[in-house]
């Protein structure tokens, strides 16, 4: 895994850029050479709107000081690839608020959640092959509900070889927005057998893949890949505008960004 990229803008109290990083301008699709982007030896007014819905901007004037607002940004994206029409990119938003001003730090959410799946995954083969090292002799005294609370996160886990054995309800929840049914707002019964259908029809019409199992395209990068210039995102995808969503703050993320770049 690639250390965690981390894009970075500070304001001033009154919205006036103070500072930036590379990965910001390169995340938003912008020159920082250009005259009407920021000039790092005076403040430049930045037009925000044109980068982040208002939302993200209303948020700012609410915040108090020290305190840690998330939400997460979905936005349209250029990708400068053969082929490949514009893609969705879902970026994740600390905003944090201090006595001077705010910063701002954008991760991309989706290369965490996959970080995160590859782990589990991992940790999944390990723990199942347990017994190459450990046998249960071995213990002298096995609480069996710790057990199952300390593993459960990998319990709850799917792994890849398991795909088509993912809780139709789970389904449900993740694709009814993205995937396009006759009744695409009710869990049928054959929900999940529609899906897997609507899948494999995608996969030849749009990428000319055809007879693919579905463990097979998640699994096999060559096949379909999501990563371009180390950014996951959603290719042929698009959205009519950027809509962004307050969320709960990521403990676990926001340490990796506060260890990568402190406010």
């Amino acid at each position: 895994m690639k250390t965690l990229k981390v894009s970075y803008l500070q304001l001033d109290l009154n919205h006036y850029i103070l500072n930036y990083n590379d990965n910001f301008c390169q995340l938003f699709n912008l020159d920082s050479q250009q005259d009407n982007f920021i000039n790092k030896s005076i403040k430049h007014i930045l037009p925000l709107k044109n980068l982040l819905p208002g939302k993200v901007l209303k948020s700012l004037h609410k915040m108090q000081v020290n305190e840690i607002e998330s939400m997460i940004l979905i936005k349209n994206n250029r990708i400068n690839a053969a082929n490949i029409d514009n893609a969705i990119l879902f970026l994740y938003v600390a905003i944090t608020k201090n006595s001077n001003g705010y910063v701002i730090r954008v991760v991309n959410w989706l290369n965490w959640l996959h970080s995160m799946h590859l782990s589990l995954t991992n940790s999944y083969s390990f723990i199942s092959g347990l017994n190459n090292c450990i046998m249960k002799n071995d213990f002298a005294h096995i609480s069996d509900a710790s057990c199952f609370k300390a593993f459960y996160p990998l319990i709850a886990h799917i792994p890849n070889k398991f795909s088509h054995g993912i809780s139709q309800a789970v389904l449900f929840d993740i694709m009814h927005l993205f995937v396009k049914q006759r009744h695409q707002d009710k869990c049928t019964k054959d929900y999940a057998r529609n899906v897997y259908s609507r899948l494999r029809t995608n996969l030849k019409q749009e990428f000319n893949l055809d007879n693919i199992d579905i463990v097979e395209f998640i699994k096999n990068d060559n096949l379909l890949t999501l990563k371009y210039n180390d950014d996951i995102q959603i290719p042929n995808t698009t959205i009519t505008r950027n809509i962004s969503q307050t969320v709960n703050n990521d403990p676990l993320l926001l340490a990796f960004i506060n260890a990568i770049h402190p406010n």
